[in-house]
């Protein structure tokens, strides 16, 4: 089976029982503290993945690590951990994200600028967003990127809304450089 499925099997798994119990808020906020510390420290990535720490030793460090957490993701790592899928535990987070996200109508949008959005040009990005009429909470996350020079690039999933000037300029190059008779200046 191949690790896609795998991953979302258990995190399926963990949001059904999530929802069953009440719980999908804890088990998506324990999922979120998993995800950001996997991110952050290499260390424990290294752990996970490492056939030389036994299996025990990998649940004292999570259950360590991951004390503050609600009841239901303690014990989904301790099964995790029995069933040898420790490896996975950072892409199952990931998946159970998502999952919540399309579960309570969240849409993720990265907003890519040349420099800090001002409020002005926030509000027009929300606006373009809401114009695509999918309704639900929006969660927007602003990332700078100076190569862009200037404009924004709005990216959905495998969506993408492309109005910086870099592209504007890369469009221009492909112009000239299909015209033969400016090509050859």
């Amino acid at each position: 089976m191949s690790r896609a499925r795998i991953t979302h099997r258990y995190a399926k798994s963990l949001m059904d029982l999530a929802v069953e119990r009440n719980e999908l808020e804890q088990a998506y906020k324990g999922m979120q503290v998993i995800l950001d510390t996997c991110k952050e420290n290499r260390d424990l990535r290294v752990v996970l993945q490492s056939p030389l720490v036994h299996a025990e030793q990998k649940s004292k460090i999570l259950a360590t690590i991951f004390k503050d957490v609600a009841p239901i993701v303690q014990q989904f790592i301790e099964v995790v951990v029995r069933k040898k899928r420790e490896p996975l535990l950072e892409q199952i987070a990931k998946d159970l994200i998502a999952m919540y996200k399309v579960h309570n109508n969240i849409r993720s949008y990265s907003v890519t600028t040349a420099s800090p959005l001002s409020d002005e040009l926030r509000t027009k990005v929300r606006k373009i967003i809401d114009e695509q009429g999918r309704g639900g909470t929006i969660e927007l996350e602003e990332k700078i990127d100076p190569n862009i020079i200037g404009g924004f690039v709005i990216r959905l999933g495998d969506q993408l809304y492309d109005a910086s000037l870099s592209s504007r300029f890369n469009d221009l190059r492909s112009e000239f450089n299909k015209n033969p008779y400016i090509a050859d200046i």
